[in-house]
């Protein structure tokens, strides 16, 4: 944990959480307590709603807090409103997080039927990994979903938790008719 008091050698203003701000490197940032006035060392979680109602995921044993942060992936391109014709490549690309670094990350082309393993940046730090997977599609409406692991095999769930897999719905135009004048 770090109190932080500076910004990029700045004093933290109030919307960052300053003057004091507790940071929890590898949690979310609701684990990372704005405008701090005081500590309290204890042995269970505080019974606030922020403990009790909000911040914590389903699990098959119940509500579970939020803690670490879960693997996720999300795709950024192309954009669902972008034309779309069968046929010709297209780069799907977007981001994946995890903790102890993203293994691997998937995407499937029809909506989770199939999945194809996308070329995956190195891990370095607690950056986000960029991931790649060239494609063609046919003619028609696909839904485009990508999936994460990470390290240790952890992968995102398919629904129900803030880290679910993302999905976007592509549009595919038919080739173009081209016809030769004479």
């Amino acid at each position: 944990m770090l109190l932080a008091t500076t910004l990029n050698g700045k004093p933290l203003i109030p919307e960052r959480g300053g003057p004091v701000r507790l940071i929890v490197p590898g949690w979310y940032g609701t684990n990372s307590v704005k405008w701090l006035g005081g500590l309290t060392m204890a042995d269970r979680r505080a019974p606030g709603p922020y403990t009790t109602r909000f911040y914590n995921d389903p699990s098959p044993n119940g509500s579970q807090p939020v803690w670490g942060i879960a693997p996720e992936s999300i795709l950024v391109s192309p954009a669902p409103e972008k034309l779309l014709v069968a046929g010709q490549p297209v780069l799907l690309q977007g981001w994946a997080w995890a903790e102890s670094g993203v293994s691997c990350v998937e995407v499937s082309p029809d909506g989770g039927a199939t999945w194809t393993t996308a070329t995956l940046e190195l891990h370095c730090g607690f950056a986000w990994q960029q991931f790649r997977l060239p494609w063609a599609f046919p003619a028609g409406q696909h839904q485009v979903t990508c999936r994460c692991f990470d390290v240790r095999g952890v992968g995102q769930p398919e629904s129900g938790a803030r880290n679910a897999r993302h999905s976007l719905l592509l549009e595919v135009r038919p080739t173009p008719d081209i016809r030769v004048r004479s």
